[in-house]
């Protein structure tokens, strides 16, 4: 009878116990639950400030893209920066904190999920005064969040380029943990992303009108990339046009904000930079654009990451060109 009247407080005891621990539970802690997570954890026991960010609670909560020991190997064996190997590596690990709370079930949502991390270096981020870090994008839904079928979770960032979450809701006590098997990129300017993405004709068309600094140093744009084959299939404008109709063209292209796909909203129009519209359209499992002179592209590659906004990548050019009577 004795043991019967003090197993009751002792199961409380115990519990109380283990929720104390999971919820004050330090980001060393729950990494080294895992042992492929152990060069991460030892790269996070010499910065301590990394640390204190993931873990501080007066910053809010934070969602950790933790990179593998695979994803950290192929980075180490594939590294030709010749500069500040430790400063790079806390830009990336920066560049993977989330600033909030997102569990799974938030990024497998259709659309995906567009969020700031703590990557705030100059060399990386240009999205004006007063703004968070950079931005990373997630879907389980392709690069736009529009595939009519789920895939597998990825999260997007500089050049295009994608980091698969191959383990989720790891809990600690100040969010979540979610493994990657690759490192994100970070984020490049607009004309670095687009030689990256050999998007050649955009280049050249860039050069001509002589915009390429400016759209690299204008903070906080979109821009939408027509491809190289999209350009041929027009008869290679960015060589035809003369430049004040080139100027229009391309500023067509842009719009003064960083709209990420889920801020694009079906049917709504956005004015560009040539104060003319184009109008969101969701068909089909994809993500269009109508541009005022009826021409409609296709975002083959949506959510580009780049240092001063996003960059979506579209199937024609048209869109803009058959407003100076090109095509």
């Amino acid at each position: 009878m004795k043991m019967k009247s003090y197993l009751p407080p002792l199961f409380l005891f115990l519990l109380a116990s283990v929720v104390g621990i999971q919820a004050q539970g330090t980001i060393s802690n729950a990494l080294a639950m895992d042992g492929k997570l152990s060069t991460l954890l030892s790269i996070l026991n010499n910065n301590p400030a990394l640390t204190q960010l993931l873990d501080d609670k007066s910053y809010g909560q934070r969602t950790f893209l933790a990179p593998s020991n695979t994803a950290l190997a192929n980075y180490t064996a594939n590294l030709t920066s010749s500069g500040n190997t430790q400063t790079l590596m806390e830009a990336i690990l920066s560049y993977h904190i989330m600033n909030g709370s997102f569990p799974a079930s938030n990024l497998t949502s259709p659309g995906g999920v567009a969020a700031a991390t703590f990557l705030q270096n100059s060399q990386y981020t240009n999205l004006g005064n007063g703004s968070s870090g950079n931005v990373v994008y997630a879907s389980q839904y392709g690069s736009s969040g529009e595939s009519n079928t789920p895939g597998k979770l990825e999260v997007f960032g500089g050049v295009g380029n994608s980091a698969p979450i191959v383990t989720t809701d790891i809990r600690y006590g100040n969010g979540y943990v979610h493994i990657v098997d690759d490192l994100l990129p970070l984020p490049q300017t607009c004309t670095g992303s687009m030689g990256k993405l050999s998007l050649s004709s955009l280049l050249v068309a860039l050069n001509n009108a002589e915009l390429s600094q400016t759209l690299d140093g204008t903070p906080h744009v979109t821009c939408f990339a027509p491809t190289q084959d999209a350009f041929t299939a027009a008869g290679s404008p960015e060589n035809k046009l003369p430049k004040p109709d080139l100027v229009n063209a391309l500023m067509f292209h842009t719009l003064g904000k960083a709209m990420y796909s889920p801020d694009l909203k079906t049917g709504a129009s956005y004015q560009t930079l040539a104060n003319q519209s184009i109008k969101v359209v969701r068909d089909g499992g994809a993500l269009y654009l109508e541009g005022d002179g009826g021409g409609k592209a296709k975002v083959v590659m949506g959510n580009v990451i780049v240092k001063n906004g996003v960059m979506h990548v579209i199937d024609q050019v048209r869109l803009s060109f058959s407003k100076v009577g090109f095509c």
